[in-house]
């Protein structure tokens, strides 16, 4: 099954690397009054709020995750140690001469968890809210696909 999912892997691998990648760039044209450049930098303002606003939840959030996640993960851990502590137990009952050692490893590592506090959720909302503002100041935003790599390969 393993060396199924490397071939299915390497397949895709080269079909994708095989086709252009796209990249989306902003082009921002301000507007020609006075007042509607004063309305732009308001913009910036409330954008760099947003900012602050989301990086703020996004690390109260974060903060609440570890404090959830380390009381389950040292219930895991004391419950991989009393079981091996009953095999080792039973171990010893059916040899009573021999001497068993108890290994235990437990490793925590960021990889194996999801977490639910997305940073570019931030990005997203705060650029689309930015956009908005920019457009309602009489300024125009752009959107160009622009090819990145292998443009070549068309």
């Amino acid at each position: 099954m393993k060396s199924l999912a490397k071939i299915l892997y390497c397949i895709m691998f080269s079909l994708v690397s095989c086709y252009p990648i796209y990249e989306t760039q902003v082009d921002y044209t301000p507007p020609a009054t006075e007042q509607g450049k004063k309305c732009i930098i308001e913009c910036g303002f409330i954008k760099n709020n947003c900012y602050r606003q989301c990086q703020k939840q996004v690390n109260e959030c974060e903060f609440k995750e570890k404090l959830y996640n380390i009381p389950s993960s040292v219930i895991n851990i004391v419950k991989d140690t009393n079981n091996s502590n009953k095999s080792a137990d039973n171990n010893k009952n059916n040899n009573n001469n021999s001497n068993s050692t108890i290994t235990i490893t437990k490793t925590i590592s960021k990889e194996d968890k999801k977490s639910i506090c997305n940073i570019n959720n931030c990005n997203r909302l705060c650029r689309n809210d930015y956009n908005l503002c920019y457009t309602d100041c009489g300024g125009k935003v752009t959107f160009n696909e622009v090819c990145t790599y292998f443009c070549d390969k068309k």
